[in-house]
């Protein structure tokens, strides 16, 4: 098991690596890309998705424990926060971590319809700090390029924005609708585009560690923890898939209370 894990861990990152190891040996043009370039670069980027898919289904018949549920126990897991993209007060006592993919439609449905709720009752308050990490699935041709335009976005210091857009409408994630949306939160326009066929950002290269390292298979996945004395969190439950505000406000609740022994739904 140990073996595919590794196996599996080595796929996500060679993934990554396809996503943008051919674009970095393009030679950067100083003007912005015609229409004619945009197009290309999303065949080129749907070609390699469609080769990743393909290994991907490979690796799982020659290893059939690939993405069963393991053994994984969250209890006294301590997952640092640097550098993750948060919202909300930094001293919230509860974390709220979610692991997701802005192409996959049940975060898509979690993020519409029930983040704006926990944000009012929970985040606002300071009683919950959200926090978002990044597990684009190589079965999404645009997660990957999606998520890379999200930390692009973020250089510039507009994370949420990006992240809120991408969401919004989750039919738009090719290249040109990503360059769109960085012209409609204000981006550099050039900049953008030059990250946005530029090397992997370490904070998804992080993230997707961090997710094996908990044994993340799909997205939504959700980690419920309290704040360590170094500001750190430690888990104290997890949600498997997205859930209904009442379901995760009774998680939220109970974390917060420091009611229950850790837990895995």
């Amino acid at each position: 098991m140990r073996r595919a894990v590794s196996i599996v861990v080595f796929l996500i990152l060679a993934s990554l690596l396809l996503l943008g190891g051919d674009l970095r040996a393009r030679p950067q043009s100083k003007s912005a890309p015609d229409a004619h370039d945009l197009s290309a670069l999303q065949a080129e980027r749907a070609a390699l998705s469609e080769r990743i898919r393909n290994i991907d289904e490979q690796i799982r018949r020659l290893n059939p424990g690939v993405g069963v549920r393991s053994e994984f126990s969250i209890s006294d897991t301590v997952v640092p926060l640097a550098g993750m993209m948060s919202r909300g007060d930094s001293r919230a006592p509860v974390v709220l971590i979610m692991f997701g993919d802005f192409e996959c439609p049940y975060c898509g449905t979690f993020v519409r319809n029930t983040l704006p709720a926990v944000i009012d009752a929970y985040v606002d308050t300071s009683k919950v700090q959200f926090v978002f990490a990044h597990y684009p699935l190589s079965v999404h041709i645009n997660s990957g390029v999606a998520a890379q335009a999200a930390e692009c976005a973020n250089a510039q210091g507009n994370f949420w924005k990006m992240h809120d857009l991408l969401f919004a409408d989750q039919s738009r994630l090719s290249i040109p609708d990503l360059v769109d949306n960085s012209k409609t939160i204000g981006l550099e326009r050039a900049t953008f585009q030059k990250c946005l066929t530029g090397t992997i950002p370490a904070r998804l290269i992080a993230d997707y560690r961090l997710a094996s390292r908990l044994d993340v298979k799909a997205t939504p996945t959700f980690f419920i923890g309290t704040r360590s004395a170094d500001a750190d969190v430690v888990l104290r439950a997890r949600i498997n898939g997205a859930r209904d505000f009442a379901t995760l406000s009774e998680v939220l609740e109970q974390v917060g209370h420091g009611s229950g022994p850790p837990t895995s739904r």
